[in-house]
């Protein structure tokens, strides 16, 4: 991946002003070089030969140069500036974590068998000390830099952890942030993390950034595939069972409670309570976030960030404005490339052009569905009077079924179509016609001597039957036409990609919120799902279950910081949300009356309960990821932000104030730049390996001339309990060397 020539310059840049610093003559030298202000004005002066001194985290640990700067700066202020007050309670931490490495040492002796001197050998070394009191100053430190972040200017508070989510600073009055009529923080434009000249690039915030999704899953267990074989896999009766009423369940039923309830459950919620992830089958097949940094199946997330980046076309304006579509996409220059399936380079960018392997969606027709839950198919023909290819599940009309349609890693819908196979099914009382099997042979081949003419992996005629289906009844806007695939009841698409990671078996997703849906979406008259524009959102807030992201993310607890009951008028609800210490909430004016009712978030989705303990984990888990994302930032952009409020100060009169400055100016500026290029190549990687993979994918998955591909054809099942199939009389694509005989 290319690489910003800038960070080559400004390492260069450091490692000259490190060279300087290593100098003898500086870490003799005499007299103050910066002086630190904390908040409640207590003075911390420093000097050269502190600043430079090989000062360390133990023995063990090489530092940088600004390392060791940072380490002066927050010791010194502890052993004998305004945070030696403090000290001896963050020895008190450092003394237990050092009693629980102890602990663990001594279980360990009793597990392995080994003694105590053994295990806290391992211990040491796996920490980078060399004895007890190397491993204790490396644990005070650790203690005071977490409390020097915590009361600096980003730390771990709640004001803190917000903005850091949306990447701008609150507008505050005398230091008491303000609040919008709809209880949300006013936001100005001025970077949390701000760009500047000597420090480097700005920083967008968590949201903008890291692309949170909030997503949920059913998983459907199958046995008998691999990650690299995407043609001849098997399932079983029970899985092919499963697979079809899953998918008919969805389409069928629409259990919602429905009303103003935000906490509702969609027939898909239900349904995931039986999915082979128990984990997540427990809480409705919530997996919560998804993000950036998160390792999930790569045809799970990159599949999924391909389908809202690419295929899901609805104007959405927030998303626009703020160039999120590309977020999600690789880099669309020439010299970001993959390796085609002939073996040539070509810009990533192509994978999603005309031809390329993201062109198009998958589709997967419901008609595969209504067939894999039909017992004629999902059966191991126990009555079968003779045995096909020698009895080989892999030519069992199931698992053709499934390899054409379901047994690869690129993201599907689900669409209202029927499949040729289904017209050869239909029965005629206990009669299978024979026009019924020609019909559906000549949907799947327009020459029946060349099977490289066989219908791509789709099905073959929208079925009316099938669009009257309650779960086909909605529209979303796929590569720019409207079209009915299958939806929750909410509008939630119903996404489909094989999976490799843990359980094997087939991934249905829905997304909960999109980073990409700034204010959320709804079904309009038209029974289209489309975005909700920010006007409509703000004409709503306060009497509709509508939020912004930021809302949607909000760390508050719904029972600790619930509004009250009910409210006498709106000009009440709206001096309640001012204060900004309510959990999101509207008014439902149903019968003239203010009741409040909770809006729905990610921490208030599924459960609803009088317990705020129930909502612990959840609240965690954001708290964790913007303060992950702070916290990555946090000496680069500390040191900025003390700099420019003059909390540090330089003496002028010192020769090595300005080589200290330099240093700490250029280490943010190499740190930022590098970051930032990394994130983008990691993705750009990301990209590329999913693409390369589906390449390779599709050329084993293409018919050819003849039937001698891996992927059995449709005409296979079709056949399967004819007497051509019978081995005593084998003909045409059964004899030996034709499409359908076992290889």
């Amino acid at each position: 991946m290319k690489k910003n020539k800038l960070i080559f310059g400004l390492v260069t840049g450091l490692l000259s002003i490190g060279a300087l610093t290593a100098c003898n003559e500086v870490t003799a030298a005499e007299g103050v070089v910066l002086t630190y202000t904390d908040a409640n004005g207590n003075v911390t002066q420093y000097t050269a030969a502190e600043l430079f001194d090989s000062y360390q985290v133990g023995t063990s640990v090489a530092n940088t140069d600004f390392q060791k700067i940072k380490e002066v700066l927050i010791r010194k202020y502890y052993e004998s500036g305004s945070g030696k007050s403090s000290l001896e309670s963050l020895k008190k931490k450092a003394t237990n974590d050092i009693d629980g490495y102890r602990k663990e040492a001594k279980k360990n002796a009793e597990t392995n068998g080994t003694d105590y001197g053994t295990e806290w050998e391992k211990i040491l070394k796996a920490q980078g000390a060399e004895n007890y009191d190397e491993l204790y100053d490396k644990l005070l430190f650790k203690q005071e830099e977490a409390d020097f972040k915590l009361h600096g200017y980003y730390g771990t508070t709640a004001a803190v952890r917000n903005q850091s989510r949306d990447g701008k600073k609150y507008a505050t009055v005398n230091g008491n942030i303000q609040y919008d009529e709809r209880g949300n923080a006013v936001l100005t434009e001025e970077d949390f993390f701000p760009e500047s000249e000597d420090f480097g690039r700005a920083k967008k915030g968590y949201l903008e950034e890291k692309m949170p999704y909030h997503v949920s899953h059913i998983l459907v267990g199958v046995s008998g595939v691999s990650e690299t074989n995407a043609t001849t896999g098997t399932i079983n009766a029970e899985e092919s069972k499963k697979l079809g009423e899953l998918i008919i369940n969805l389409a069928t039923k629409d259990e919602s409670e429905g009303g103003t309830k935000p906490v509702y459950l969609t027939t898909f919620n239900k349904e995931a309570k039986q999915s082979a992830d128990t984990g997540s089958g427990e809480k409705y097949g919530d997996l919560g976030i998804m993000d950036f940094d998160t390792s999930f199946v790569q045809g799970f997330q990159y599949g999924l960030y391909a389908y809202d980046a690419h295929f899901n076309t609805e104007e959405n304006a927030f998303a626009t404005t703020k160039g999120l579509r590309a977020n999600l996409l690789p880099s669309q220059t020439d010299d970001v490339t993959y390796y085609d399936k002939d073996g040539s380079r070509r810009p990533l960018k192509t994978a999603f052009a005309a031809g390329g392997i993201l062109d198009e969606i998958g589709e997967i027709p419901y008609g595969v569905a209504v067939a894999l839950a039909n017992e004629d198919v999902y059966s191991n023909f126990p009555t079968l009077n003779h045995k096909v290819n020698g009895g080989s599940e892999t030519y069992f009309p199931r698992n053709i079924l499934f390899n054409k349609y379901f047994n690869t890693h690129k993201i599907a819908v689900i669409t209202p179509e029927d499949i040729p196979f289904n017209t050869w099914l239909r029965k005629t009382g206990e009669e299978y016609l024979a026009a019924d099997s020609t019909a559906a042979k000549s949907a799947i081949l327009t020459d029946s001597e060349d099977f490289s003419t066989e219908a791509a992996h789709k099905g073959v005629a929208q079925s009316d039957a099938y669009l009257a289906l309650p779960g086909f009844s909605r529209k979303v806007q796929i590569d720019g036409e409207w079209k009915n695939v299958l939806t929750t009841e909410k509008g939630q698409v119903v996404l489909a990609v094989r999976g490799d990671s843990g359980e094997k078996g087939i991934h249905f997703i829905v997304i909960d919120r999109s980073p990409l849906s700034g204010y959320g979406t709804e079904i309009n008259a038209d029974q289209q799902v489309r975005q909700i524009t920010e006007a409509e959102y703000l004409e709503k807030a306060n009497t509709a279950d509508v939020t912004n992201l930021s809302e949607y993310y909000s760390m508050l607890n719904p029972v600790a910081d619930k509004p009250s009951e009910s409210y006498a008028n709106m000009d009440a609800v709206v001096a309640a949300k001012q204060k900004g210490n309510k959990f999101p909430f509207y008014v439902n004016n149903a019968e003239n009356s203010l009741s409040v009712t909770r809006k729905t978030t990610f921490v208030y989705n599924r459960i609803d309960s009088n317990d705020k303990t129930t909502y612990t984990s959840s609240i965690s888990s954001i708290e964790d990821k913007a303060s992950s994302y702070n916290s990555a930032l946090l000496d680069g952009y500390t040191f900025q932000k003390l700099f420019e409020d003059g909390s540090i100060t330089f003496n002028e009169s010192n020769p090595y104030a300005k080589k200290v400055a330099d240093l700490i100016k250029s280490h943010s500026k190499v740190q930022r730049e590098s970051s930032y290029e990394a994130a983008i190549d990691n993705k750009d990687d990301a990209w590329t390996k999913y693409i390369e993979f589906l390449i390779q994918e599709q050329a084993s998955r293409t018919y050819r001339e003849k039937g001698d591909q891996k992927l059995i054809s449709e005409t296979c099942a079709i056949g399967y309990l004819s007497n051509d199939a019978n081995p005593d009389n084998k003909q045409g694509i059964w004899a030996i060397g034709g499409a359908c005989y076992a290889k």
